[in-house]
């Protein structure tokens, strides 16, 4: 069968890759912007994507210490357990 065929991986490879272009665009375009109208310099840009850069660290952290806690166990345990 080849993955193409299946019909709950296109709509994963379509959403994801509206998603990517989203996300390309905006970040495009948030730079524009700094430097059209409101007249940034290249600095300003760095700023814009250091602020981009900080959110995606910050959400990989969290993700890792929720990853890592000894709570984790318990949470998947009770949400296995028949009630």
């Amino acid at each position: 069968m080849k993955l193409t065929d299946h019909k709950g991986y296109m709509r994963f490879w379509i959403a994801s890759t509206t998603s990517d272009f989203g996300t390309y665009i905006t970040t495009l375009a948030l730079q524009v912007l700094v430097v059209t109208n409101m007249h940034g310099s290249s600095v300003d840009v760095g700023w814009i994507n250091a602020a981009l850069w900080i959110a995606i660290l910050g959400l990989a952290v969290v993700g890792a210490w929720f990853a890592l806690s000894p709570m984790r166990d318990a949470r998947i345990d009770e949400q296995a357990a028949p009630r």
